[in-house]
């Protein structure tokens, strides 16, 4: 029998912290090989857009691993205005011709296909084309030669091509040669068309093979570029992407047109600082101004002691959502089955994560809404905000009205979580109420704070409490109603903060239709901590199988009647501040209706939901991408359909993980930020701690004790200063940001 070593160490699974580290690293270490090995000659996606892309569901053009969207008048004006685009080739560049004319003025449509030169003026905008079926007239040798060597009459963008005609001319390609350019002019783009069509003879196909072979060749030494993305747009078409020659559909010749004008006009709209986060192809992601280069430089020093730290947690974020190492690509519109194969997914995942929750120390159960429930409820909304953006499914209705179901659930926990704060601990310090701030949402919170400080004598009693939350309560409703007045209100900070804020759509809808959830909750609040401190009734043992069987029957009640008669989104909005709080009141009482119930909670979802406000942040910038304007991709995997179900999927499965991770890291480096305010384990949502709730009067919290010169000097000592020196820097940032 073999004895082990006295100094060998038994084997454990390595740590969820390890396992993460390894896994962000070895993904990363993939993407850098892919960017900079095998795609490092077509770093911007320019390539991507000129060779690549696909139809999806027979009307949307998707260029491989970037994104970009149709032009229109305005954005064609600021990349174009006072310059010239010339087409030059034979009839079957009229089509794309047209297709640009149209987007500058919507009022001309295409017309027949003529053998003569065409000339379009619009708004300063210049339009061209030359017809020149076998490439040997001299206005397009002098338009390449001005390209080839800078010159001022140089067109902005320059495309030459051909069909039949250019397959049978035996020097069409001496020409194409002379034309060419052995380097890009900034500023300027030329770009040469595949020869598309058939002879008369029938030999169409393999002189036109021949001539792209060609045309191939030239590419592969740079001297050119060659749009073969338009030959994909019709090969293998179904007939309604395909007319008579010289034409493609207007479909088509639009999706042309898009990828011409973003060739050029992508890149000019980044460099000027007007970068749409939709139109990632051959375009780069703007640097941070010389303010934000600034703060982050000198605040990188201060962090380095902290692994999870705030200014990390930017650096870490910024290779997804501001450069090409992952890809962005177009959110895909609402297919019913993802949507629900992943609704599927998410509750199962949530089912087999059931847990007993860890008892407490004087009760043999949970309390009433214990801190594992509120977590597992926040989790299973935030999981499903998250598949609705991905999703795009506001178009569903019964699924849009979920989603506002739980944004008034939150605002309910919030309400009914802070208001027992404050009633049981009565601590409304400032310091309290900025560190409740740095986590949790504005409006529920000073609605709280607001009904429980103003008169704090009367909130020891309860009628008084209830005559302010009913004052309150009257005059949110006074100021929604009163027209205009939210408006002038939000003037003032839009003025003195630089806020860009659409007062309209956020008090109008927002917060109207979630006018009284607040107000529940705190209600719900004081309601139970009634029942905490007074004595059971006697009739209390019948009330409360009462109000299950009430639950239980009102619940189903709920989806009946909004599926069946508010049919639209407003019918819903107007029926929403009545309706939802009786469906939270009644999920509430379910899930406490019996110890079992409280005693064991989804473990997954009581995960997702300490992260809750990490995730929804940062969804927009590690799992989509572009501030919510695309998807975010690997770029792993090609030659997908670029569906959810037949392509996506990997890439989905592979960002979750990262973006878990990068959740738990800002998570935990907004405690480091937190623990400078509150003791750790009292904020989130206002309920108290598993072990308790201590207080944290008088307490001193440790913080970065080794650059005392810091802490004494630069860093205010009062909670009120910290506050103040917070406040006026991010004043600052937001005023000069760009």
């Amino acid at each position: 029998m073999k004895i082990p070593s006295p100094t060998a160490r038994p084997w454990h699974l390595p740590s969820p912290a390890h396992l993460a580290t390894f896994y962000v690293a070895a993904l990363l270490t993939i993407l850098l090989c892919r960017r900079f090995i095998f795609e490092a000659s077509d770093p911007y996606k320019c390539r991507a857009l000129l060779e690549t892309g696909q139809w999806y569901d027979e009307h949307t053009w998707l260029p491989a691993g970037c994104n970009t969207e149709p032009y229109g008048l305005d954005p064609i004006n600021d990349c174009a205005r006072g310059r010239r685009i010339v087409l030059a080739g034979d009839l079957s560049l009229q089509g794309t011709y047209w297709a640009m004319v149209r987007k500058t003025n919507g009022d001309v449509g295409a017309q027949p296909p003529v053998e003569a030169d065409l000339h379009y003026v619009n708004d300063d905008v210049e339009l061209e084309c030359i017809w020149d079926p076998h490439l040997n007239q001299s206005q397009v040798f002098r338009y390449a030669q001005a390209y080839r060597h800078g010159w001022d009459e140089a067109p902005m963008l320059m495309v030459v091509g051909g069909g039949s005609f250019y397959a049978q001319d035996d020097d069409v390609m001496g020409h194409v040669g002379l034309m060419s350019t052995p380097r890009r002019r900034s500023g300027r783009h030329a770009s040469f068309r595949t020869g598309a069509g058939v002879l008369s003879d029938g030999q169409g196909a393999q002189a036109i093979q021949d001539m792209n072979d060609e045309l191939g060749m030239l590419a592969s030494t740079g001297a050119i570029d060659v749009l073969w993305s338009f030959a994909e747009m019709t090969s293998g078409s179904a007939s309604s992407r395909t007319h008579p020659m010289p034409y493609a559909s207007d479909e088509v010749e639009d999706a042309r047109a898009d990828v011409l004008l973003g060739l050029r006009c992508n890149a000019k709209a980044a460099n000027r600082g007007f970068f749409p986060n939709t139109r990632t192809c051959c375009a780069t992601w703007r640097a941070p101004n010389w303010i934000q280069s600034t703060f982050l430089s000198l605040a990188a020093p201060y962090s380095a002691p902290y692994a999870p730290s705030p200014q990390s947690s930017a650096y870490n974020t910024s290779p997804t959502d501001r450069t090409h190492l992952f890809e962005q690509t177009r959110r895909l519109p609402l297919e019913l089955p993802n949507l629900r194969n992943m609704i599927l997914i998410v509750l199962l995942i949530g089912i087999l994560s059931i847990r007993r929750s860890k008892p407490p120390k004087n009760s043999s159960t949970q309390p009433f809404l214990s801190r594992d429930q509120t977590e597992e409820w926040k989790g299973w909304m935030q999981a499903l905000i998250l598949l609705y953006h991905y999703n795009m499914a506001w178009t569903a209705t019964w699924f849009w009205q979920i989603i506002r179901l739980a944004v008034a659930s939150y605002l309910f926990l919030t309400g009914f979580g802070h208001t027992v704060y404050f009633l049981q601990k009565q601590d409304l310090s400032l310091r309290r109420v900025a560190a409740v701030m740095l986590r949790t949402n504005l409006l529920p919170v000073t609605l709280a704070l607001g009904v429980v400080a103003i008169k704090r004598d009367w909130s020891e009693r309860t009628m008084p409490l209830l005559c302010k939350i009913a004052a309150s309560a009257a005059l949110v409703q006074a100021f929604l109603r009163t027209e205009g007045l939210a408006e002038a209100v939000v003037k003032v900070p839009q003025l003195v903060f630089n806020l860009s804020f659409d007062a309209t759509a956020f008090f109008g809808l927002r917060v109207k239709s979630d006018a009284y959830i607040v107000y529940i909750g705190m209600l719900t609040a004081i309601l139970h901590t009634h029942a905490l401190t007074t004595p059971h009734h006697r009739s209390w043992p019948a009330l409360k199988p009462l109000t299950i069987t009430l639950s239980a029957l009102l619940l189903p009640a709920f989806f009946t009647t909004t599926t069946r008669h508010p049919r639209t989104q407003p019918s819903f909005l107007a029926l929403q501040p009545y309706i939802t709080p009786l469906t939270i009141l009644t999920y509430l009482v379910l899930r406490n209706a019996h110890p079992v119930l409280r005693d064991y909670h989804a473990a997954a979802f009581a995960w997702l939901g300490r992260y809750w406000g990490e995730m929804y942040v940062l969804q927009d910038h590690v799992w989509l991408g572009g501030d919510q304007e695309g998807v975010l991709r690997l770029g792993v995997w090609r030659g997908g359909d670029e569906s959810v179900g037949g392509d996506r999927w990997r890439d989905l499965v592979c960002l979750t993980g990262l973006f878990l991770v990068a959740c738990a890291v800002v998570g935990k480096a907004t405690w480091v930020v937190v623990r400078r305010w509150v003791v750790e384990g009292e904020v989130e949502m206002g309920l108290l701690g598993r072990g308790g709730g201590r207080g944290f009067e008088g307490k001193r919290v440790r913080g970065w004790t080794w650059w005392g010169w810091w802490k004494g000097g630069l860093w205010p000592a009062a909670v009120r200063d910290r506050v103040l020196l917070v406040l006026g820097i991010l004043w600052f940032l937001n005023l000069t940001y760009t």
